[in-house]
C-alpha cells in the first residue's frame, strides 16, 4: 500500500503531548489498524521530515517550515511502514547532516528508505529494495520471501528535471519492476497541471510500471497512460493540516503484483534479501547473474483515509466516494470500493 505525506512534528507532536508534558509517541499511528495492516506485505509513505533529537519547539515549524521529527516515534512507525521516500522538499531543509542522520535512524529500526531531494545526487534516485512477497507452492501454501524491485523517486517541486535525469530508470526497468514516485505540483489544487502530466508521462515512457505522485496536500486526479497508472497526488496521510475537508482526505493506493514462477525466479528470490541495504549493488549483481525480467501482472485499488485530530484512519463511505470521484477511479477500473 502506497500512502501520502507523513510528518509527526509540529501540530502532530503537539496533540501527542499528555497533560504532564510527556509525549505519547504511539498517538499518530493509533488509527492505522483500521487499514487492516496484516493484509499488506509492505507499506510505503513520503516522510517529509528529518529525524533528529534536537530540542526544536514544534511551533517553530509553523514559522520556518523546517520540520524536526523526534526519533522516539520511529518504533511505532516501524509497526506499519517498511519503506520511506525521502525525495521531497523537506527531508533536507535542515541540512545534509540531518538527512544522513535520518537515514541511519531509519536503518537502525529496519525501515528501508529511498530517494534524495538533491538533483546533484541523481545516482541515489533509484534504489533496489527488498520487497516482501509470498511464494505459493504447488500445494497452495504460502512462504514469505523478498524480491528486488526498483523504487525510483524525484523531487520536482519548484524545479524541472535535468537532461537525462528521469531516464536513469531505464536500466532498472530492463531487469525488474520499477515503482516511480514524483514530488511535484502546486499545493492545494484539485487537478494536475500540464507540467505534472508531462513529468509523469515521461517517467512512464522511461519504463516505470506506474507513477505515484504527491506534494499538493490534496488528492488529485489519476489517469491511465499507455495502460499504466498515474496518480497525481495521494494527499496527506499523517499531517497536521485540518483547515478543510481536502487536506483531511487521502488516497492510499493498493498494488497487487504477481508473477508465475519462471526460469529466473529462483535467482531473483535468492538475490532479494541482499537488497535491503541502501546504496547496495543489487542491480549489478542481477546483471552479473544474467537474471531476466519476469512478466508481472499488476492490479490496483484505493482506500480513502481521513485525518481526525491528526490521527489517520480509513474514511467512511462519504470519504471513500469523494476520493474515488476525485481520482476518477471507477471510470479507470470499474471496481467496487476496497472498504467494502
Amino acid at each position: 500500500m502506497l500512502t501520502g505525506t507523513i510528518v509527526w512534528d509540529r501540530g502532530v507532536e503537539h496533540v501527542s503531548r499528555r497533560a504532564d508534558g510527556s509525549i505519547d509517541y504511539e498517538y499518530p499511528f493509533r488509527g492505522l489498524p483500521t487499514y487492516k495492516p496484516e493484509t499488506y506485505d509492505a507499506w510505503v509513505a513520503d516522510l517529509e521530515c528529518p529525524i533528529s533529537s534536537d530540542d526544536v519547539p514544534p511551533e517553530l515549524g509553523e514559522i520556518t517550515f523546517e520540520f524536526n521529527c523526534l526519533p522516539e516515534f520511529l518504533p511505532y512507525a516501524k509497526e506499519y511502514f517498511q519503506f520511506f521516500n525521502l525525495a521531497n522538499n523537506h527531508s533536507d531543509n535542515s541540512g545534509r547532516v540531518k538527512l544522513e542522520d535520518t537515514r541511519r535512524l531509519l536503518e537502525a529500526v529496519g525501515i528501508q528508505h529511498f530517494g534524495d531531494p538533491d538533483p546533484d545526487n541523481n545516482d541515489l534516485s533509484c534504489e533496489v529494495v527488498a520487497l516482501p512477497v509470498r511464494v505459493k507452492d504447488s500445494a497452495g501454501s504460502e512462504n514469505p520471501a523478498e524480491i528486488p524491485v526498483a523504487f525510483c523517486a524525484w523531487h520536482y517541486f519548484h524545479r524541472l528535471p535535468l537532461e537525462g535525469e528521469i531516464e536513469v530508470l531505464k536500466e532498472y526497468a530492463e531487469l525488474m519492476p520499477v515503482f516511480a514516485f514524483l514530488h511535484m505540483g502546486a499545493e492545494y489544487a484539485a487537478e494536475a497541471d500540464g507540467i505534472q502530466e508531462t513529468l509523469a508521462r515521461r517517467t512512464i515512457d522511461a519504463g516505470a510500471d506506474f507513477v505515484i505522485a504527491n506534494n499538493p496536500h490534496w488528492v488529485q486526479n489519476a489517469e491511465l497512460y499507455k495502460g499504466k497508472l498515474i496518480v497525481y497526488s495521494t494527499g496527506n496521510f499523517i499531517f497536521d493540516q485540518a483547515f478543510n475537508e481536502e487536506v483531511k482526505r487521502s488516497a492510499s493506493i493498493v498494488v497487487d503484483i504477481s508473477a508465475d514462477y519462471g526460469e529466473s525466479s529462483a535467482g531473483w528470490l535468492e538475490l532479494g534479501p541482499t537488497c535491503a541495504a541502501f546504496g547496495d549493488d543489487c542491480l549489478i549483481k542481477a546483471e552479473q547473474l544474467g537474471l531476466k525480467r519476469q512478466d508481472f501482472e499488476i492490479s490496483f485499488d484505493v482506500v480513502a483515509g481521513y485525518l481526525t485530530n491528526h490521527q489517520q484512519a480509513v474514511g467512511d463511505e462519504t470519504v471513500q466516494n469523494a476520493v474515488r470521484e476525485r481520482l476518477g477511479w471507477d471510470d479507470l477500473f470499474q471496481t467496487a470500493p476496497a472498504s467494502d
